[in-house]
């Protein structure tokens, strides 16, 4: 099932889901890594 509505976008990351939450990032999203570099924009974060 894909995510659609903001809770369950947010309920599939929660649950680790990640590929159902990809397609719903902004394409300039940023992602700190405790102790790593940061990611910054769609492809990165997914990758």
């Amino acid at each position: 099932m894909m995510a659609s509505t903001i809770e369950e976008i947010g309920q599939a990351f929660s649950e680790h889901r990640f590929a159902e939450v990809y397609p719903h990032l902004a394409p300039d999203v940023g992602w700190n890594l405790i102790g790593g570099s940061p990611l910054n924009g769609r492809d990165a974060v997914i990758s």
